[in-house]
């Protein structure tokens, strides 16, 4: 809502829902943001979401003063935008697009159920290697 309001990106449904635990990339200001002080770039955590905001306006970002801190994961295969993951609204103020305060026990219990299971698509590799 607050992308809308400030004009920083559009809001857009995805093709289809993203649900997993997935690497985010911090941006040059995300790694000099204190917020995300100490982790690794990329870092891994809980998305779920059917929309997205994508096509930053930096303009409007200078205008609100706000700074794009984190982006969604490079797919190299796949030909489409990549989605703001973290803004700096103002000091006091940071939105994020996934869900930081996924605990990995909790996950794993929500993962282990049998509805959720059959919905789970499994990947495995290395940075530019992925087998699903």
């Amino acid at each position: 809502m607050a992308c809308r309001k400030y004009e920083l990106g559009n809001v857009t449904e995805r093709r289809s829902n993203a649900f997993g635990i997935f690497p985010i990339t911090l941006t040059e200001y995300g790694e000099k943001d204190e917020i995300f002080n100490g982790i690794t770039n990329p870092f891994f955590s809980v998305d779920s979401r059917d929309w997205q905001v994508i096509e930053p306006d930096f303009a409007a970002f200078e205008r609100k003063g706000a700074k794009l801190l984190a982006i969604e994961k490079e797919r190299k295969h796949v030909n489409l935008e990549r989605c703001m993951m973290s803004i700096r609204f103002s000091d006091e103020i940071i939105g994020t697009q996934f869900h930081p305060e996924a605990d990995p026990a909790g996950m794993k219990m929500y993962l282990l159920q049998e509805e959720k299971k059959k919905q789970l698509l499994i990947c495995t590799g290395s940075k530019n290697t992925w087998i699903c």
